[in-house]
């Protein structure tokens, strides 16, 4: 451990540090002055490929930090490199804090950071598939961050397509339709968020993820809202915390217009049959085995009542007695 590293630039030949993977660098800096005070300060290169840890305490008395730097160079932030499988960690807490960022860091050989995958409010982060770089709170000229860190990941982010992300036809007026899993990736810095990019048909209407507990992260589609339409392809995004994202095609199917059919069951009023002879009963049945009603004013009704008048005047019958049921109407002769 060393307080600081100062290399000359007056000097000819000097000014590179170097870090090799299998090493460890700690800087623990305390100093009671608010003015030129740096971690690693360096004429040359700086490259950094094991694991470096810095820390700067202020322990003076003044209400500002002028020029606090966890890493400088002096040939216009030309050259810092981070390997892929270093850890970098640095808390600086002047009014300046950490300028790692402010010239073009080198991370995983020749991948310079240029741009930022997630800027937050008072934090950003870098990622690809083997690194993450995290900067944090805002020093006071609102320029600089305090915290720096980077670490190699133990995956990249990686999302899968599965056949179970697709989501089957639907009928337009009828309920949503969901993919039979929800959707899951891993590695990168965890923290996913699921979105609809894009659509093959340019339709993403009626198409999204579900965020409730219940079904979190399915895919759904609202038929009445994408309405009638063809099967297509929708791109889906996976975003992890620092802002690296991986995508994947699914399958929507089409939502087709309803179609109506009506059925009418046939209404069957049986068999009329009357009986003569020495029998002391007659029985005349008249069954409706269907689901229709029975309607006493019909045709084939009247005929049945003038079939029991002709039967009870010729029989005789001492009395005619008649009982309806929704499915079975029966007459007795006796």
């Amino acid at each position: 451990m060393v307080d600081a590293i100062f290399i000359r630039d007056d000097r000819t030949g000097s000014g590179n540090v170097t870090v090799t993977e299998n090493a460890t660098l700690n800087i623990d800096l305390k100093c009671d002055k608010p003015y030129q005070t740096y971690g690693i300060y360096a004429k040359g290169s700086i490259v950094l490929n094991g694991t470096v840890d810095i820390k700067m305490e202020y322990t003076g008395s003044g209400s500002s930090i002028d020029s606090w730097r966890d890493v400088y160079t002096t040939s216009s932030y030309t050259a810092c490199s981070i390997g892929k499988n270093a850890t970098i960690t640095s808390v600086c807490t002047g009014s300046s804090g950490s300028s790692l960022i402010a010239f073009p860091l080198v991370a995983n050989g020749n991948a310079r950071i240029e741009f930022w995958t997630a800027i937050l409010s008072n934090e950003q982060y870098f990622e690809n598939d083997e690194c993450l770089v995290r900067v944090w709170d805002k020093a006071s000229d609102n320029i600089y961050f305090k915290n720096y860190s980077y670490e190699k990941l133990a995956a990249p982010l990686t999302f899968e397509d599965k056949a179970e992300y697709d989501v089957p036809a639907t009928v337009y007026g009828g309920d949503l339709a969901l993919s039979s899993i929800a959707l899951s990736a891993s590695g990168g810095s965890e923290e996913y968020t699921f979105s609809i990019v894009s659509a093959a048909d340019g339709n993403k209407r009626g198409v999204g993820i579900i965020s409730t507990e219940t079904d979190l992260n399915k895919i759904y589609v609202n038929p009445n809202i994408r309405g009638v339409s063809e099967a297509t392809e929708n791109t889906v995004k996976v975003t992890d915390k620092g802002g690296y994202s991986k995508t994947i095609t699914v399958n929507i199917g089409a939502v087709a217009a309803p179609t109506y059919s009506a059925t009418v069951d046939n209404v069957d009023f049986g068999t009329v049959r009357v009986g003569y002879g020495a029998q002391d009963a007659k029985r005349v049945e008249i069954n409706n085995t269907g689901t229709g009603k029975l309607w006493t004013t019909g045709t084939c009704v009247r005929f049945v009542f003038l079939c029991v008048i002709i039967s009870t005047f010729y029989l005789q019958s001492d009395s005619l007695k008649r009982r309806f049921n929704n499915t079975k109407t029966t007459y007795n002769l006796s």
